[in-house]
Formats: structure tokens, sequence, C-alpha cells
């Protein structure tokens, strides 16, 4: 009778793991055979044979196939580069469509707006030198300064209410808007 021997006896035998011949036993690449306890048991002629028939007759891989060129180095890392730009593309776009990143056109024409909106405050600012004139002679420098502050406080709030005012009149026009209704006639 041949020596039989356990699955981690043959993947010794063989020089490889124990699941790898665990599972070309399981896909049934390597005949066994169960002992009287229910083991399964590999005879190592018939699996060694078993393994070198399946060799022999075994699909060639791709690049032995006949016609297969294989592409030089350059043109593969050319072609991963081409992805790689179109993938981070789409990223933008998509980072841009939900409002994540702003195109710089946009970023300059508002601060262009919100400029001309602080240059119109300040310009506003000479308006006040009557008032300012007649706090200093009435309570001196103490008092001008409380109506200079209350002055700035009144600039803040005007520019921050205007702030807001452009960047809704800006989100407006960004906004698709539906078609009007027409009026149904009564």
């Amino acid at each position: 009778m041949p020596q039989i021997m356990t699955q981690l006896e043959y993947s010794r035998h063989r020089g490889v793991t124990r699941q790898a011949v665990f599972k070309m036993v399981k896909e049934g690449r390597i005949p066994t055979i169960t002992a009287t306890n229910g083991q399964l048991m590999i005879d190592p002629e018939k699996a060694d044979q078993a393994l070198a028939d399946r060799a022999a007759i075994r699909q060639p891989r791709i690049d032995e196939q006949p016609g297969y060129q294989i592409q030089p180095p350059g043109l593969l890392r050319a072609k991963t580069a081409t992805e790689v730009y179109v993938a981070r593309l789409k990223q933008i776009e998509y980072e841009e469509r939900i409002g994540h990143l702003v195109r710089v056109d946009e970023v300059v024409r508002a601060m262009e707006r919100c400029a001309e909106a602080i240059v119109r405050e300040l310009d506003r600012l000479p308006l006040k030198a009557e008032e300012l004139a007649a706090v200093l002679a009435a309570e001196g420098v103490f008092g001008m300064r409380v109506a200079m502050k209350n002055m700035m406080r009144e600039v803040r709030r005007t520019l921050a209410d205007n702030m807001r005012l452009l960047a809704e009149a800006e989100a407006e026009a960004e906004t698709p808007q539906p078609p009007p209704e027409e009026l149904e006639d009564e």
C-alpha cells in the first residue's frame, strides 16, 4: 500500500501552505482518500500526478496568447496619468457643484462689490462733520470719542447689512428661477 499523508504533511511535501492544499482538495484538484477516522488523506503520487496533468493542460496566460503585445511602460504611465487627470477634474467639478469650491472670478467679483459698499459708507463719514463739531463743542473730546464710536458701530452695522443683501442677491442670481405660471382665466 502506498504511503498516504495528511494535508499538512502533503503541504510540506509540496512546499506550499496547508491552506493551499486544503483549497486544492476542496476544488477537487487533488484526489483524497477517507481514512477510517473520517480524515481526508492524500496519496502523494496520485496528487502529484493530478497536479502535473493539470499543469500540462493549463490555459496559456494572456501574455502568451498569439498577437498579444506588451505595452511599453511609458505608454502605461501616460494612460495612467491621463486617467488620474480626468478623475481629478471630475472631483473638482463635483466639489464646485456641491459648493465646496468657488471660482476665482466669482470671488474677485464679490470682493469688488464688497469694496464698493465699504467705500460708499466711508464716503458718507465727512457728512457727519457738523454733527461731530457740535458734539465737540457741547461735550468736549470725551463726548466726541463716544459719538465717533457710535458712528463706527452704525457704519459696521450698515456694512454688515449691505454684505448680507449682496450675498442674498448673488444667491438669487445663481439660483435658476422657475418659469412664471400663466394666470388662469376666471
